[in-house]
């Protein structure tokens, strides 16, 4: 797990989607204004993707594609 700030992780969701080996579940903020999926549709695609903010992302595919996007981010750390 990692932390990163909020325009990095909106970079890497954006990055991570364009690359079609890579599976990408994204938590954009919108979803704890919304209480159903048709309202969670209509909250997202009324929006420019830039104004887009995600508080969280899975990425999933091989290493090497997902450590070219996240390998910088620095690990999450209990203390």
């Amino acid at each position: 797990m990692t932390k990163v700030k909020a325009g990095k992780l909106k970079n890497a969701v954006d990055t991570a989607k364009s690359n079609s080996n890579l599976l990408v579940a994204d938590y954009p903020r919108d979803m704890l204004d919304t209480r159903t999926d048709d309202e969670l549709v209509k909250s997202i695609s009324s929006k420019e993707n830039e104004k887009l903010e995600y508080l969280g992302a899975v990425i999933y595919g091989d290493t090497i594609d997902v450590d070219e996007i996240t390998g910088k981010f620095q690990l999450w750390r209990i203390d």
